[in-house]
């Protein structure tokens, strides 16, 4: 089990290194030339290495060379000229960044006197580095002795405002033989501050098993985008404390509290008290295959009425959490569920019950099982019913009340003579089972959207206590 633990970090950590990305241009790396390092730009920057500037053998620099860039004893560097006409810049653009977070860079910088067509060039006073639009608020004072042929170490700080930003560098001279300071920014040079950065966002602060799986898939409740470099973690606390954090975020088991990091994969986290949390509830799993139970696998329709089943008298076990039932005419839910469980067509010889969960949209299973069959039952002619006043049904309105359409799909209107004499209306299915009672004052329109097609009896019940019945016939 811990040699299992161990390669499942190990794999881990490695993915997560593969995704680092330097994301600001390096000075280094190219050869010696006029032109500035790949993605800086400049009128006068140039690529110099620690013998000669721009790489040109009629270009040493005083005394032969300068040191080479620490930690790199073979490596070109950026230079940039300028004189007391004009102040030169160069700049690059940062990329991959997150608005918000807070960056640190580490660079050198020095000034040079090289041999050029004017003669030797005068060492530099100053040279200045700035991020994005703000002002120039990092100067390096390179007139002191002790800082000629120096590289000066430097490191600058800043919070992201967008995905990129502008670094810049420009040197100060004030001789018309110009002056040169040099800039090195060395790959892995760049890096987040770690601890201090924005909380990880959730889209969730509550998970449970997910579609009635056995287990929880905590990246669920995350819904944005990981920054460039970085990987999103869980811990079972709040300060990433621990070894290391949850081995496999997507098969949870455990019920509790799980905290969401960034980390780079170098020992560096977003934030150090996590405050994005998602509580996990773990629901028991679905008995035997995770199939719907059905107490019954056939069913028939009842007697008068010919045209519909009743679905839910086949299932009537508690539901598990999150679920309802949904009813289709095929094992693979495709198409649209059965509206109306309780009146489903006999037409369709069986229906599959699956478990629908509410909150993923999603199913049980993607091959039902849980089948209920339909027997349709002929059934024999039943007598209109009679009624406690025993008046008669008439085939025919009387004039001083009518009612269309008959046949109707979506709804009666009755009309009358003097509707403000009705007392109440209700409306019977041949069982003699009450269908509709108008309640308070009655209303000129009966629904019987919802009614299953056949003949019915519409009763109108005047004030003065007379009554008459219809028949109506309800078709869809």
């Amino acid at each position: 089990m811990k040699k299992i633990t161990l390669l499942v970090l190990a794999v881990w950590l490695f993915n997560i290194l593969s995704l680092s990305a330097q994301t600001i241009p390096p000075t280094g790396g190219g050869a010696a030339s006029v032109n500035p390092p790949a993605s800086w730009v400049g009128a006068t920057a140039s690529t110099s290495n620690k013998t000669l500037y721009q790489g040109s053998a009629t270009k040493p620099w005083k005394n032969g060379s300068i040191p080479a860039v620490p930690g790199q004893a073979n490596a070109t560097f950026l230079s940039l000229y300028s004189n007391n006409s004009v102040i030169t810049e160069t700049s690059t653009t940062i990329t991959g960044l997150t608005a918000g977070w807070t960056y640190e860079f580490s660079y050198y910088v020095m000034t040079g006197s090289a041999q050029t067509p004017a003669g030797l060039t005068d060492f530099a006073y100053a040279a200045e580095i700035a991020v994005d639009n703000g002002p120039y608020f990092k100067q390096y004072d390179l007139s002191s002795a002790n800082n000629v042929n120096f590289w000066i170490p430097g490191t600058q700080i800043f919070t992201a405002l967008g995905s990129t930003a502008k670094l810049k560098f420009r040197t100060l001279g004030q001789t018309a033989k110009g002056s040169i300071s040099n800039l090195s920014v060395t790959p892995g040079s760049f890096k987040v501050v770690c601890g201090i950065n924005p909380q990880v966002a959730l889209s969730k602060v509550t998970l449970y098993n997910k579609c009635f799986q056995p287990y929880v898939n905590l990246n669920d409740a995350f819904g944005g985008s990981v920054p460039q470099g970085w990987s999103l973690v869980w811990y079972n606390n709040n300060t990433h404390s621990g070894f290391i954090p949850i081995v496999d975020p997507t098969k949870v088991t455990s019920p509790g509290d799980y905290y969401a990091f960034f980390y780079n994969g170098s020992g560096c986290y977003n934030t150090d008290l996590s405050t994005a949390k998602v509580t996990v509830s773990v629901y028991p799993p679905l008995p035997g295959n995770g199939q719907v139970i059905l107490n019954a696998t056939s069913i028939v329709n009842e007697c008068p009425v010919t045209a519909t089943v009743d679905l839910t008298t086949a299932f009537t076990s508690p539901l598990p959490q999150g679920a309802v039932v949904k009813w289709f005419d095929n094992p693979t839910h495709s198409g649209a569920p059965v509206a109306d469980p309780t009146h489903a067509s006999v037409l369709v010889s069986q229906y599959y019950a699956f478990f629908y969960d509410t909150g993923n949209n999603c199913y049980n299973t993607n091959n039902s099982t849980a089948i209920v069959k339909v027997t349709k039952r002929p059934c024999l002619p039943v007598p209109l019913p009679i009624f406690a006043n025993s008046e008669k049904v008439n085939d025919e309105l009387s004039p001083a009340i009518a009612m269309y359409p008959n046949p109707a799909s979506d709804e009666i209107q009755v009309t009358a003579a003097d509707f403000n004499a009705i007392s109440q209306i209700q409306m019977f299915d041949l069982k003699g089972l009450t269908v509709y009672q108008s309640k308070g004052k009655p209303t000129k329109t009966i629904n019987v959207q919802h009614l299953i097609p056949g003949m019915y009896i519409v009763k109108v019940v005047q004030k003065n206590g007379s009554s008459s019945s219809y028949k109506v016939m309800v078709v869809k």
